[in-house]
């Protein structure tokens, strides 16, 4: 598949500005939802934050694609699904419960404060502890559905399709993987989310294509929250 040659300098300068105006529109409306500091983020906010930081880098991979591609993000980007991506979610299951673990443990054992257990679960349990009802459903949807896409089309679609015209594709995978890992401001979640990063990398290489990535994506957070959902 010919994907639109974009010159990794412009998909910088636009992710760069989109997350910036993502991180604005957030923080804005944190402001105005009256949330005090250390109250627990209710997931109507979580949703609404998440939308904010979501379209306006969705809508920058878009002007990209206007630019130097065919204007289609499905076609420009490697939105493709088939059937034989469905091995993705064995993959995903089997990167959250023995991949992460693996790559984590001795970082456990090394740091035992900053790596435990708790740490590490922190983020996703606040999310599922006010996810009452309904609103379990629409945290899924965040999780499984939207995170994913939103994830491989930026990181792997555009980040590391623009870099590895540049420079070795193989080190613009570990480049990107590592910068995936980091961006998620969670130094504990770092040693899990870039060896799996490097494997969502690979099949985006193998492929050419995104859906295998965007699968084992969805199965992988979905694994997650059922196991923070069942202790």
């Amino acid at each position: 598949m010919e994907h639109p040659r974009i010159p990794f300098s412009r998909a910088v300068v636009v992710w760069g500005a989109s997350y910036i105006v993502s991180n604005i529109l957030a923080l804005l409306l944190f402001s105005i939802s009256g949330l005090s500091k250390g109250e627990p983020t209710p997931i109507w906010l979580v949703a609404a934050t998440s939308l904010a930081l979501w379209v306006p880098i969705v809508a920058g991979v878009q002007f990209l694609g206007n630019r130097f591609g065919l204007g289609n993000i499905r076609h420009d980007f490697g939105i493709i699904f088939s059937w034989r991506d469905a091995w993705g979610v064995p993959a995903g299951v089997a990167s959250q419960l023995l991949l992460v673990t693996a790559v984590t443990w001795p970082f456990t054992q090394w740091f035992p404060d900053q790596f435990s257990s708790d740490k590490i679960e922190q983020r996703a349990r606040d999310l599922i502890d006010v996810a009452h009802g309904g609103w379990i459903i629409v945290l899924a949807l965040i999780v499984i559905i939207g995170a994913p896409f939103v994830e491989e089309l930026t990181y792997r679609g555009l980040l590391q399709g623009s870099l590895a015209r540049l420079i070795s594709p193989r080190i613009a995978l570990v480049i990107i993987a590592a910068f995936f890992a980091v961006i998620h401001l969670s130094v504990v979640e770092i040693p899990g989310l870039f060896v799996f990063a490097i494997v969502l990398g690979l099949m985006r290489e193998r492929t050419g294509a995104l859906g295998l990535c965007m699968v084992t994506h969805a199965a992988f957070n979905a694994t997650g929250l059922v196991l923070l959902a069942l202790t």
